[in-house]
């Protein structure tokens, strides 16, 4: 039997049996080709399924890198919510040892311990969990400057960069005279 490129009979075949020719022919090298050189070559020989094994290899990474990156920016934004808490707690400091001032009174009278009744607009922390306290008011030649520290806790939402929950620490100093 003969094969042809444009698949047509040859010229001693009708189309029905070329066909069935072409298949039966085909099927019989495909079974000698696959007796000659095992199973286990023509898998590993395969080139099927190449593309998905290669996206799942580079998906995890790609992936991972992304996470990361979610994780990174949650922390340096709670870090900058920290800071403008920090800023407007000194700014609540410094405007109630003025307010003492021109009452007559020491500067740092009532200016330590914790920082209670003042609204810290801090997005996306917990008000609850923020601690904020001033410590180390002191005067010195009419100049008053107090310490003002604000806390939180932060943790990471995803446990592979393995670091315990921690508390997230800023310190700013009010300074008045």
């Amino acid at each position: 039997m003969r094969w042809f490129a444009s698949g047509k009979a040859s010229p001693g075949q009708t189309a029905s049996s070329s066909h069935a020719g072409n298949a039966a022919g085909r099927a019989a090298r495909l079974l000698r080709a696959q007796a000659r050189r095992g199973c286990a070559g023509r898998i590993w020989r395969s080139r099927r399924g190449a593309t998905s094994l290669e996206f799942a290899i580079i998906s995890v990474v790609l992936l991972t890198l992304l996470l990361g990156a979610v994780e990174i920016a949650r922390y340096m934004f709670t870090l900058e919510a920290l800071r403008t808490a920090a800023a407007e707690a000194a700014r609540a400091v410094t405007l109630r040892g003025s307010a003492n001032m021109n009452a007559g009174l020491a500067p740092c009278s009532g200016l330590s311990g914790d920082l209670t009744g003042v609204e810290v607009s801090a997005p996306f922390l917990n008000p609850g969990a923020l601690s904020l306290t001033m410590s180390g008011c002191a005067t010195n030649a009419g100049v008053t400057t107090v310490a003002v520290t604000v806390s939180h806790p932060f943790g990471f939402v995803l446990p592979f960069f393995g670091s315990p929950p921690a508390t997230m620490t800023e310190t700013a100093q009010a300074v008045f005279n």
